[in-house]
């Protein structure tokens, strides 16, 4: 899997993931979803490029990729997948957990394309990894592109959602994930209060 280099993640192919990701999530058409979509149509170029970490996840990132059912987010995202500074870094995780995500802010305060107003990216959650209740003042959107897994909120029972499939997180709302055989690869956006230093995970 190569680096990220503007020879294989040009403008034109982060500008199409940018809006097929606006489609998804300006879809349903309530005011938060149309003003993600607004936002992602009106990033601009990249400005930043943050060295990618290398995670141990990504060794699950073409079978992810390969299994996006067809539609709109497919090609956008297979041109771009493996070219993307993914990381694992940010938060502090359970020690169990170690090698069993990694995710990309595309567009962001951090992101290849520079937005003070939203954190959007990909997330890829390795199979058979469970991904324990965590917290976040930012409010969270999740797209499911490929992989089905169970998520929970707050002390609820896990879900099985499939590709195609949203979840919403409301600010502070406790959730958690968990992966079957099958590895999970998302959307993701944060609105709201982006600080990560906000972020919460259970028994850490």
């Amino acid at each position: 899997m190569a680096p990220a280099s503007e020879s294989h993640l040009g403008t034109g192919k982060l500008a199409r993931l940018l809006y097929a990701a606006a489609d998804v999530y300006g879809a349903p058409g309530d005011p938060t979803g149309l003003t993600i979509a607004g936002l992602l149509r009106a990033a601009g170029a990249p400005v930043t490029r943050p060295p990618s970490t290398r995670p141990t996840a990504l060794e699950n990132l073409a079978l992810a990729v390969e299994a996006i059912p067809p539609g709109p987010l497919a090609g956008p995202i297979r041109d771009c997948a493996a070219h993307l500074p993914w990381t694992d870094r940010v938060f502090a995780m359970a020690g169990n957990l170690a090698g069993g995500y990694a995710f990309v802010e595309v567009a962001g305060p951090n992101g290849l394309v520079s937005c003070g107003d939203l954190r959007f990216g990909l997330y890829l959650q390795t199979p058979d990894t469970f991904y324990p209740a965590h917290s976040h003042a930012a409010e969270e959107r999740y797209h499911v592109v490929s992989g089905t897994a169970k998520w929970q909120k707050d002390d609820g029972v896990f879900l099985a959602m499939a590709p195609g499939t949203s979840i919403h997180h409301a600010p502070w709302q406790r959730h958690a994930t968990q992966t079957g055989r099958d590895a999970l690869l998302a959307l993701w956006v944060w609105t709201g209060n982006l600080d990560t230093g906000t972020y919460r995970i259970d028994g850490v």
